[in-house]
């Protein structure tokens, strides 16, 4: 991020698309549902480091309608690396439903191992 003298700010470390979205968000809050999951998590990350409370929180609820068998790693994770503590609630639970009626989920072995510890303590 480099900011320039005529009070122009030039992000350089995120991609078009997740500063589109985070645009996009502060204009029309319901945008947000059409960009596909990647760009929602690398959005996260966008809020995350920059400090957009409402931004994270509102990518986080989102986050809650785009859990499926073939997400479910990749969401979960990020409720681990962004700290977000209501949607790893939530996969722990759907993570129970999964095992319960015998689904399988994609990628298993990409889930982060702190989210796995969780799973057992549970």
């Amino acid at each position: 991020m480099q900011e320039n003298v005529d009070n122009r700010l030039e992000i350089t470390d995120y991609d078009f698309e997740v500063i589109e979205a985070a645009v996009e968000y502060f204009y029309d809050q319901e945008g947000l549902q059409f960009y596909d999951l990647d760009i929602l998590v690398d959005c996260l990350q966008f809020a995350v480091e920059y400090d957009m409370g409402d931004f994270k929180n509102k990518l986080e609820h989102y986050l809650f309608f785009r859990v499926y068998p073939d997400t479910f790693c990749q969401i979960a994770n990020a409720s681990i690396s962004y700290n977000l503590m209501k949607l790893k609630e939530f996969c722990l639970d759907v993570f129970d439903l999964y095992v319960e009626h015998s689904m399988a989920v994609d990628d298993f072995e990409m889930l982060d191992p702190a989210f796995v510890e969780e799973m057992h303590t549970e």
